[in-house]
């Protein structure tokens, strides 16, 4: 099954180093990167991406592991 990585909205971090942290971690290009921060920023929630399980919990670590909360959720 496939599960959506979804980035919540972030309070406490810079909005640049949420796009550089997206960009390093999913290979979102810049303005991508910029649009989802953006969404979670005004909608509480972005898709970042749609991946299998396995990956879609290895994403949910790496983002934690730099303070950015991010969850998945079956597609």
């Amino acid at each position: 099954p496939r599960y959506k990585v979804i980035l919540l909205r972030d309070s406490t971090n810079d909005l640049m180093f949420i796009v550089r942290t997206v960009m390093e971690l999913t290979r979102l290009c810049r303005a991508e990167a910029t649009h989802k921060m953006w969404e979670a920023h005004h909608c509480g929630q972005s898709i970042l991406l749609v991946t299998y399980r396995e990956r879609a919990e290895l994403y949910v670590e790496q983002f934690s592991t730099r303070n950015l909360q991010t969850t998945i959720e079956p597609v």
